[in-house]
């Protein structure tokens, strides 16, 4: 009896040290911190040349819906960032009929994020135009990839709006 009640005991004792020994860390440096969260706004003007004028230096737009993609290594939105990989986040906009697209990106309230901002390719049947006269026939439009300039990264804090204009050619 003696041997079981010294078993039973020391068995409640180890089982009671377990449970002690793993109670929920309330330090407050443990916080979630992706919930700290605010928004920048990157706006810009997208510029492409559409028709092909001699001698014409005017600023044409590249056409609506032109996707403008952009993203950020989510270690930028972490306060105390660990080792190890982290995500990348996707944004995209696209190109409104007067050549303005904007985005709205996840930053964190305590530092800057880094944005990298990606203009896709795209085609476009470029119009000729001579002696200004734009030619509508098909004879005096030929397929054109466009390709994106380079565009700076821009550092994103919370409340920021930047202006970011992309050229193509």
């Amino acid at each position: 009896m003696k041997k079981t009640i010294l078993l039973f005991a020391s068995t409640v004792l180890m089982a009671s040290s377990l449970f002690t020994a793993c109670k929920k860390n309330n330090d407050s440096n443990n916080t979630d911190q992706l919930a700290d969260l605010g928004k920048a706004t990157i706006t810009g003007r997208v510029y492409a040349r559409l028709v092909d004028t001699i001698g014409a230096n005017g600023a044409q737009v590249a056409p609506a819906n032109t996707v403008i993609t952009a993203w950020i290594d989510t270690r930028d939105l972490v306060v105390n960032p660990t080792g190890g990989a982290y995500a990348k986040r996707y944004y995209t906009a696209s190109v409104d009929s007067s050549g303005n697209y904007k985005l709205v990106v996840d930053v964190s309230k305590n530092q800057p994020a880094t944005v990298t901002i990606l203009p896709q390719q795209f085609q476009y049947n470029q119009v000729r135009q001579t002696n200004g006269i734009i030619h509508p026939d098909s004879i005096y439009k030929a397929q054109k990839t466009y390709s994106p300039g380079f565009t700076s990264p821009v550092s994103a804090y919370n409340g920021l709006t930047a202006i970011q204009d992309i050229s193509y050619q």
